[in-house]
């Protein structure tokens, strides 16, 4: 496939997904960044997820986000990483003023 052609020195890939909380007025009041990083499979595999998903093998696994249940996926995505931290944030929302 046209993956295997290509040079193994340097497979590595992210997805990175941000989210950020805005008042009515459009201020943004927290801006989150969550990554995944991994690597390039060298074929397609995995009928789970869609886009990159089949050749997208996140750090500490040896299967592809398409080979992965969606829970696992769903636990450690970049989505997820981001969805996180704005989680936290807002658990401390009676702490910190808005102005939404």
């Amino acid at each position: 496939g046209e993956l295997s052609d290509k040079a193994c020195e340097n497979r590595r890939a992210r997805f990175v997904c941000a989210m950020a909380i805005c008042n009515r007025k459009g201020d943004m009041k927290f801006l989150s960044e969550g990554i995944c990083a991994g690597n390039i499979a060298l074929k397609a595999k995995g009928a789970n997820g869609f886009g990159y998903d089949a050749i997208f093998i996140p750090d500490g696994f040896e299967q592809t986000f398409g080979e992965l249940t969606g829970d696992m996926k769903q636990q450690i995505s970049h989505r997820a990483r981001a969805a996180q931290k704005i989680i936290h944030y807002l658990r401390d929302f009676t702490a910190v003023s808005l102005d939404l």
